[in-house]
């Protein structure tokens, strides 16, 4: 601001000079003057006008890169227009999009939406509305709505609508020196996307193979036995000797998919939870597979309903684990219900940038009877 304030005096004292012949000045050099004077008032004046124009935007209170390179303010955590002077904003007659399926390299997979909103718009925003919508299919997909225009801010973000995770690309411009001004078209590479991985069932709860506390089944009159869902384990404290063990395998297929930010998680039933001293202890042992450095005690992340983070997982990674749990009978009663959870997107039932749930979590439901 200084700067353009300086330039903007001495372009108006150069040409008050000239006018008052403070200096002799004729010619060719008088000339000169004349223009050098007129050129340091326009540049100046317009650098002023520029700048509180940012000013007002937010100025300092912060500064974001959109794909162009260019800086713009950031006002309550919301960006703004970038300041781009001399940018051509032409509206886009066709805008074109390409996309790559992550690990399969394919360019004829991906299916979803490519929404552009307006930039200060949260796309997680129940009522967040697209001001345009492109439809993938087959890796491919186009608009000729013409509302999108070059050197414009827009917030930008792939639906995968729960088969593919979403890709938030962030507030970015389509940058007009990529713009095919004689046929109105645009091509916009959403680069790789990633296809969402099927969670495999945790646990035979049946028993079978030893893998529920070593019994070859869970029928009634065990330690153990299955309820009426597959998904069920009940301790029984007439048959139990105050500790068990279950080794699920934490496993994640599909071709060319991946598990993103996957979880171990513990929680309690809401209608019928425990009071968070009927365990005493939760030993993890690594049996085969893949290390997640999950810690060898974990009987906190129970009494406190929180995840593990093991981290994003591409299908085939397999992890067999063993879990013993060690019980207080005391205070162990037929209504304190928990799970053991395995699912994406950093918790249980987790959301995607538009609200997807990714894949389909597995749970083992635990509780007691007398």
């Amino acid at each position: 601001m200084i700067i353009y304030i300086i330039l903007t005096v001495i372009g108006a004292g150069l040409g008050m000079a000239v006018y008052q012949k403070a200096f002799k000045t004729k010619g060719n050099f008088r000339m000169f003057a004349i223009i050098a004077s007129i050129a340091l008032l326009i540049y100046g004046g317009a650098g002023i006008a520029v700048t509180n124009e940012w000013m007002d935007a937010g100025g300092m209170s912060g500064v974001f890169f959109t794909t162009t390179g260019v800086s713009a303010p950031i006002v309550n955590g919301v960006p703004q227009a970038p300041v781009v002077v001399g940018a051509k904003q032409r509206p886009i007659s066709t805008l074109s999009v390409i996309s790559t399926a992550k690990n399969s390299n394919s360019h004829t997979t991906i299916a979803g939406d490519l929404d552009i909103f307006d930039p200060a718009t949260n796309p997680a925003d129940p009522t967040a509305s697209a001001l345009d919508s492109i439809s993938v299919a087959s890796g491919v997909g186009s608009t000729t709505n013409k509302y999108i225009r070059t050197s414009t801010p827009y917030r930008v973000v792939f639906d995968g609508e729960g088969t593919y995770y979403d890709k938030d690309y962030g507030v970015i411009t389509f940058p007009d020196e990529d713009f095919n001004p004689s046929t109105g078209e645009y091509l916009f590479d959403m680069g790789t996307v990633t296809v969402v991985a099927t969670i495999d069932d945790m646990l035979n709860e049946s028993g079978v193979s030893g893998l529920v506390n070593g019994q070859s089944s869970t029928a009634s009159g065990q330690e153990i036995e299955n309820g009426s869902s597959a998904d069920i384990l009940i301790y029984d404290e007439g048959e139990g000797d105050g500790q068990f063990y279950i080794q699920p395998t934490l496993a994640v297929s599909a071709a060319y998919a991946e598990l993103k930010s996957a979880v171990m998680c513990f929680e309690w039933d809401t209608t019928n939870p425990p009071e968070g001293n009927e365990i005493s202890s939760i030993v993890y042992q690594l049996q085969s597979g893949t290390d997640f450095g999950m810690p060898a005690e974990l009987v906190n992340y129970w009494s406190t309903e929180e995840c593990i983070a093991l981290g994003d997982l591409t299908a085939g990674t397999s992890s067999t684990i063993k879990l013993t749990f060690t019980l207080d009978e005391t205070a162990l009663d037929t209504t304190d219900d928990w799970y053991l959870g395995f699912d994406d997107l950093g918790s249980m039932r987790g959301k995607d940038v538009s609200l997807d749930t990714g894949a389909t979590y597995d749970r083992i439901e635990f509780n007691a009877q007398a």
